[in-house]
């Protein structure tokens, strides 16, 4: 053979034959088509045997074995590649009898497959199978078509034995693959038309694998003569995440003898995965003041074969949390989410910082449960993960969100509740409330809080009768303050309550009111309390003589603020007393609000005695005044000094024997707007040596412009049921103006 001739050959690999040729190189580009060939579903067995091929441009194909055998339903595979690039495509087409066979589930001769430059040697597949179920012959012919002359006009004819085929159990794979906790499927059919209905059942390890959804007492599939050659589907979810293989067995029973007993076996081939909660961003660890809001994703590493709850447990003091989209948070500690089966999706949470003291470390954990066995993906099952928080409180400014709500209501009912124009926050709000009662029996002392639901201002008094006006102002905040709030009902003259969160007693001050069933004018100190902070945790009441007292009380934390509280006594025999501050304050950015119980030591129930007015008397020192000396002042006070967000001023006030209300001229030209303007007041009853002196006594407070005709910004109003009831009395007092910026 010359250097200018080239040879070109096809490799025909057959089970059981295995057809080669040798390379023979010229000058000129050489090439070969390889052809491999198997039969059935089974991969090439190692066992092939090489027959070379001789291919040249004179004398073409040289085959030396050259027939096939097809077996009816199972298919015989021509696997085809080229052995060297092609210059430009090569089409090798298969031609055969349509009435005996049919290629690649085509009745229509020929059937091509193409090569190019780029898929050359890539193993291209011509799949023969019977088109009747009998013994018979037939042929193929290949050729090839292409410009690259070496690869054009190849041919060689096969003789096909066709063999008749025996009843058998085809699965579409004799492997399935599976992912640990993951699904697969495969399809069951019969080869040949049975004379009877065809039953088969599964047996399989139940603890590994769940077929069809179940994992004992499978139903089995049944084949009729009808529906015999379709492809049922075997459906399989790996319930381990182990590395194993586990068999699938079919035992077929019929009384078509060709079928009963025959058997076939599928192989789940199971491969463990490692899975995982993906957050992001990761890590996720952020650092927020209080209020703030944090969000993160959560998603599956992978698309999982069935839901996923993800749970999250965290203290609920410190943050709570919610899902992108709730109306709510969460607030009980404990949260769970659902990923959706064959999704990737992320979920996005939410993070709230609720703490009132810094959190140097804080930790949500993450835990996964998929649904019990045979539904859920085991691969997903029992992950755990954590994010790690901080919470800084320090120096978080007070913002005042939209409008202070205040009203003026008057009710003789034991219980009543005024609705807010605008709902707010109960954890970022708090009320201060004034009452002017039309009587001196004890049972008319009032309390007032904001409802759980921020919607309303409830008020009480221990019993229905006598007429009650309450002022009341409303302030809710976007940021810097956080509040508690609760009830306590005091039976001895003591208690100790826990408050839900912790919190930092030097930013933090108390607002109490009390109410008792109690009666008569005589026993006013059952209706004063004062309340402390016994540390960080805990709430003491103290009150003389209480047995059926409630105190309506509200923590707010201040988390810019400075609070320098302490006590003082206005002891028996003494009008007054004073408290140093361990720091001097700046007066137009503090105030001072306090609480007090009362021992009584003659002249009991007189409202001279009690009713005790607070002050600044220097920017480092507390005044203290009542109108007379008999019995003991136990106070509890707070000086809450402000850096920013507000302007602080306060003024002395005194009503004459002969007024009830006064249009008081606030200071510095009054308030910039009153609808952003608060104030706390206390006041002290002039002498007058009656028990029945509370409703002359008990003032509210109104801001009005000048004349007090109209809501305004420059005067106060100040207003008492009468001036006495039997002597007429002064009254004299301080009130702090809360101007928010």
């Amino acid at each position: 053979m010359s250097q200018n001739q080239t040879i070109r050959y096809f490799l025909i690999i057959a089970i059981p034959l295995y057809i080669s040729c040798a390379k023979v190189i010229t000058q000129e580009q050489a090439g070969f088509l390889s052809l491999l060939l198997s039969t059935g579903q089974s991969s090439l067995a190692s066992s092939s045997t090489e027959i070379p091929v001789t291919v040249d441009r004179q004398t073409g194909i040289q085959i030396s074995a050259s027939g096939l055998t097809v077996t009816y339903a199972a298919l015989t595979t021509l696997a085809v590649k080229l052995s060297a690039k092609p210059t430009h495509d090569v089409t090798v087409s298969l031609s055969f009898d349509t009435t005996k066979l049919s290629v690649n589930g085509s009745g229509v001769s020929p059937v091509n497959l193409t090569f190019t430059e780029n898929n050359f040697d890539t193993l291209q597949n011509f799949s023969l199978d019977a088109v009747n179920n009998a013994n018979d012959t037939s042929s193929i012919s290949l050729t090839t078509q292409s410009t690259d002359t070496p690869y054009d006009s190849l041919s060689k004819s096969l003789s096909v034995n066709i063999q008749i085929a025996t009843a058998a159990i085809i699965s579409s794979v004799n492997t399935v693959s599976l992912d640990g906790g993951g699904t697969g499927s495969f399809g069951v059919r019969l080869n040949v038309l049975p004379t009877n209905n065809v039953n088969l059942t599964l047996s399989f390890s139940g603890a590994k694998l769940a077929v069809d959804g179940v994992t004992s007492s499978h139903p089995g599939l049944s084949f009729t003569p009808a529906n015999y050659s379709t492809l049922q589907t075997v459906n399989l979810r790996s319930l381990l995440n182990t590395t194993e293989s586990v068999n699938i067995g079919f035992i077929a029973f019929s009384s078509d003898a060709d079928y009963n007993s025959k058997s076939k076996t599928v192989s789940a081939s199971v491969t463990s995965n490692t899975r995982s909660i993906v957050l992001s961003p990761s890590p996720v660890s952020p650092s927020m003041k209080p209020a703030e809001v944090h969000s993160f994703t959560v998603a599956p590493s992978v698309a999982p074969t069935s839901d996923i709850t993800v749970s999250f447990t965290y203290t609920q003091s410190q943050v709570n949390i919610r899902k992108f989209g709730d109306v709510s948070y969460d607030t009980d500690g404990s949260f769970s989410i659902t990923l959706l089966s064959g999704s990737t999706t992320a979920q996005t949470i939410q993070v709230k910082a609720v703490s009132n003291i810094n959190v140097a470390s804080g930790t949500i954990s993450i835990a996964t449960t998929v649904p019990a066995s045979p539904n859920g993906d085991i691969s997903f099952d029992a992950l755990t993960t954590s994010t790690g928080y901080s919470i800084d409180t320090d120096n978080v400014p007070v913002a005042l969100n939209g409008n202070i709500q205040n009203g003026n209501q008057a009710t003789t009912s034991n219980s009543t509740t005024y609705t807010l124009g605008t709902t707010v926050d109960p954890a970022t709000s708090f009320v201060i409330c004034n009452f002017q009662t039309a009587g001196s029996d004890i049972v008319n002392a009032t309390t007032c809080q904001l409802n759980s639901s921020g919607t309303q201002v409830e008020v009480k008094k221990g019993a229905s009768g006598t007429n009650v006006t309450t002022n009341y102002y409303v302030m809710n905040f976007s940021s810097g303050i956080s509040v508690q709030r609760g009830a306590t009902v005091l039976t001895s003259g003591t208690a100790t309550i826990g408050l839900s969160q912790t919190v930092n007693t030097n930013k933090a001050f108390i607002i109490s009111y009390v109410r008792t069933t109690s009666t008569g004018a005589a026993n006013d100190n059952r209706k004063q309390v004062q309340v402390s902070f016994a540390d960080a945790n805990n709430l003491n009441f103290s009150c003389n003589g209480c047995t059926a007292t409630t105190v309506e009380w509200q923590v707010v934390q201040w988390h810019s603020a400075t609070v320098q509280s302490g006590t003082a006594t206005i002891a028996d025999t003494a009008s007054s007393t004073t408290a140093t501050l361990s720091s001097a304050v700046d007066l137009s950015k503090t105030f001072l609000i306090f609480n007090h119980s009362y021992t009584p030591n003659g002249g009991t129930g007189q409202e001279q005695n009690y009713f005790t007015s607070g002050a600044f008397s220097s920017t480092s020192q507390l005044s203290f005044q009542r109108g007379f000396t008999q019995g003991t002042i136990a106070i509890q006070y707070f000086a809450v000094s402000v850096p920013s967000g507000l302007v602080v001023k306060s003024n002395d006030f005194t009503l004459s024997t002969s007024e009830t209300n006064i249009c008081d001229v606030t200071p510095s030209g009054g308030v910039t707007d009153y609808l952003k303007s608060m104030m706390i007041t206390s006041n002290r009853t002039g002498t007058v040596a009656e028990d029945t002196a509370l409703d002359s006594s008990s003032l509210t407070y109104e801001f009005r412009n000048s004349g007090c005709g109209a809501a305004g910004n420059t005067n106060l109003k100040i207003t008492r049921y009468n001036n006495g009831d039997g002597t007429n009395h002064s009254l004299s007092g301080t009130y702090f103006l809360l101007e928010f910026n």
